[in-house]
């Protein structure tokens, strides 16, 4: 059995070959988790996905996060915690923020201390233009994830220790300006 290509149904073949193949690219792209991020010529590995960390809600916007953290007057920043059962993934998380906020704040030349704090209960927290606090709500606490602003203080919540990170992540996101 001979089979005889013409011209016009090689090209045919080859286009739809090639459509087959792009979209079998596309589809590999889009669901290959990415974990890592290059920051202004800074290689950083996250622990989780950025494509699933890009769902949890931000409030009031990414924007407001991202204007609160690279605001010219901040001095400090201040990440609270309770001590509770959920330490162990508090303590990854707060080094996690810790870590890649100096990296952001070093690449421009800017000086900002990041400090860890425990504190008795997360009422009355008030952050300042100044003096940020990121509040680290874990698990054992939270009664949603989320990334949330108000009252000078950014507040990561998590039900999970996975929803944990990924708030913590998308908090990270918003504040280097990561977009997926």
């Amino acid at each position: 059995m001979k089979f005889k290509f013409s011209m016009n149904r090689a090209l045919i073949f080859t286009v739809i070959v090639a459509i087959i193949a792009a979209a079998g690219i596309f589809y590999y792209q889009q669901t290959t988790p990415i974990t890592s991020y290059t920051f202004y010529g800074q290689d950083i590995t996250f622990r989780d996905d950025l494509r699933s960390s890009d769902a949890v809600p931000i409030y009031p916007d990414r924007e407001a996060v991202l204007n609160t953290m690279w605001n010219p007057d901040i001095q400090d920043v201040t990440i609270v915690y309770v001590n509770s059962t959920d330490n162990g993934i508090v303590a990854v998380n707060s080094f996690e923020i810790a870590y890649k906020l100096r990296i952001a704040y070093l690449t421009f030349n800017w000086n900002v201390p990041v400090y860890g704090m425990e504190v008795d209960s997360f009422e009355n927290l008030t952050g300042s233009n100044e003096n940020l606090i990121i509040v680290l709500v874990p698990p054992s606490m939270a009664d949603e994830t989320s990334v949330e602003m108000h009252d000078g203080a950014v507040y990561i919540k998590g039900k999970t220790s996975q929803e944990l990170d990924r708030a913590t992540i998308k908090f990270l996101m918003a504040s280097m300006n990561i977009t997926v």
